[in-house]
């Protein structure tokens, strides 16, 4: 089975945009191989902020909380509840079984932005403003070709495309 063997996250703002993982690295590796790991901080230090970003890479839209009501997005609103644009990216690089120690990275950049639009009904100029938060899933793998030769290949998901794609058809 595949093993986590590292995580990093950057530039992820939370508890209102008061604390802030900039770039921080989360190896769970020995040297020969991953291995089992424990994160320990203190209440707020952002254990369940951690595990929110990760769960997002492998079940994209996953909710939290209580009741079930935190998304992503929420990470977009400062204390004041002000919707405030910029971008984050987490990755987990798996340990792939074999003795090769093969390795793939999955990932996410998840980004919000405003936009101002205008309309013209009945004559009368109207501006709307939007605001929108979205993500896309990454999948980087190395594949060896017959020569021996290793070469990455990136795919990269719009994760609403992707979920219209993968919603059956009625």
């Amino acid at each position: 089975m595949p093993k986590i063997h590292r995580i990093r996250i950057v530039g992820l703002k939370y508890d209102g945009m008061q604390k802030q993982y900039k770039d921080i690295t989360f190896d769970f590796d020995n040297e020969e191989t991953s291995t089992n790991g424990l994160i320990s901080m203190m209440n707020g230090g952002g254990k369940g902020v951690f595990l929110q970003t990760i769960f997002q890479i492998l079940k994209p839209g996953t909710s939290w909380g209580k009741q079930n009501n935190r998304y992503y997005q929420q990470f977009f609103f400062n204390h004041k509840e002000q919707f405030i644009p910029y971008t984050f990216h987490v990755l987990i690089q798996w340990e792939l079984d074999g003795a090769d120690r093969r390795h793939l990275v999955t990932g996410g950049m998840f980004s919000a932005e405003q936009r101002i639009s205008m309309s013209e009904e009945s004559g009368n100029e109207s501006k709307t403003l939007e605001q929108e938060a979205r993500s896309s899933l990454i999948l980087l793998s190395i594949q060896e070709n017959l020569n021996g030769e290793k070469r990455p290949r990136l795919i990269i998901f719009h994760f609403m495309k992707m979920m219209r794609w993968l919603k059956p058809k009625a």
